[in-house]
């Protein structure tokens, strides 16, 4: 199991906390950048290194694209991220996006008929424009094909989903104590 998330400057780096945290149990998980760069700096103002370059990155290596949202008005353009998530969702890979996320899924022309959420408004900037509202959900989490969206504040739900859709939980118990643990509903057994 190999997971890739994507981080850029100004990411929210508490929407994907948990995917790493729960994928890293499964297998690898590496960060990519936008662009070529020592580290970048996340909404928390949390700096993060790369483990892989955009330009060497291989989806066929990979079980998983995770993109947390934040202020990503600036990808929405960039060619090489645009290309990535079409590769990803070409190879039929499980892509995850979460609160502005899935307004890259929009922007790579991946999301098309299919259902969606995220934490925009149909009048909010950039995303007015992006999106076919008609097909959106208002619900935390929306599973769609090969495509999991969420808004912001279901990143344990979200990052519950991915786990889900890779068929990692053991049984529906484990889902359930995963649920209960991470919403504060029962103490640490560890």
């Amino acid at each position: 199991m190999k997971t890739l998330i994507l981080i850029y400057d100004g990411y929210a780096e508490f929407e994907v906390n948990l995917v790493g945290l729960f994928m890293k149990g499964k297998g690898e998980v590496e960060m990519v950048a936008d662009r070529e760069t020592d580290f970048v700096t996340g909404t928390g103002n949390f700096r993060t290194v790369a483990h892989v370059q955009l330009s060497e990155v291989d989806p066929s290596e990979y079980d998983l694209l995770a993109i947390p949202g934040g202020d990503l008005s600036h990808l929405l353009d960039q060619q090489a991220v645009l290309n990535l998530i079409r590769a990803f969702h070409a190879q039929g890979k499980l892509i995850g996006a979460i609160c502005a996320g899935p307004a890259l899924l929009a922007a790579a022309g991946v999301l098309a008929d299919s259902k969606f959420t995220t934490s925009f408004t149909k009048e909010e900037e950039p995303a007015a424009n992006l999106f076919a509202w008609e097909h959106f959900t208002d619900e935390d989490v929306t599973v769609a094909g090969n495509l999991v969206t969420a808004k912001g504040n279901a990143y344990v739900e979200f990052a519950v989903a991915l786990y889900e859709q890779l068929n990692l939980f053991e049984s529906e118990a484990d889902k359930e104590e995963t649920f209960d643990y991470f919403q504060n509903r029962q103490s640490c057994r560890m």
